[in-house]
C-alpha cells in the first residue's frame, strides 16, 4: 500500500543549490535516477509543478556520469540513442565480456592451445 502511495506523490525535484552542497553519493544518485525515470515514464501525473522535462533529464544525465563515469558528451549522446533504454544500455555496458583466444592453425591446433 505504502509503494502505491509513493507512485502516486510528485517527485520533489532537488535545486541547483541543494546538489551543488551534497556530496555525491551512489545511493541516493541511483534512487534518483529511478526515480526521475519513473517520473518521466508518467510526466503529467508524476511531476512537480512549475518543473519542466529537460530540468529531469539534466539531472538525471549528471546523475548518470556520476554513477557510470562517463563524460556528459558521452552520456548525452547515449541518451540521445537509447533514451527509453538508457539505464539498461549503461548496466549491459558494465557487464564483463567473455574471454576468447584466436588460434592460428597453421601453427598449432586448438586443442594443443587449451591443454597449455
Amino acid at each position: 500500500m505504502q509503494m502505491n502511495i509513493t507512485c502516486s506523490e510528485p517527485m520533489h525535484l532537488p535545486s541547483d543549490e541543494e546538489l551543488k552542497k551534497d556530496q555525491p553519493d551512489v545511493v541516493m544518485s541511483r534512487q534518483r535516477v529511478n526515480d526521475i525515470l519513473q517520473v518521466l515514464g508518467s510526466f503529467k501525473e508524476r511531476r512537480e509543478p512549475g518543473k519542466k522535462r529537460k530540468q529531469y533529464i539534466d539531472i538525471l544525465r549528471k546523475d548518470l556520469c556520476f554513477l557510470y563515469d562517463y563524460n556528459e558528451y558521452l552520456v548525452q549522446k547515449l541518451f540521445d540513442m537509447f533514451a527509453v533504454n538508457i539505464l539498461e544500455f549503461l548496466e549491459a555496458n558494465e557487464q564483463n565480456r567473455p574471454v576468447t583466444i584466436r588460434t592460428n592453425t597453421l601453427k598449432t591446433r586448438r586443442r594443443d592451445l587449451a591443454q597449455v
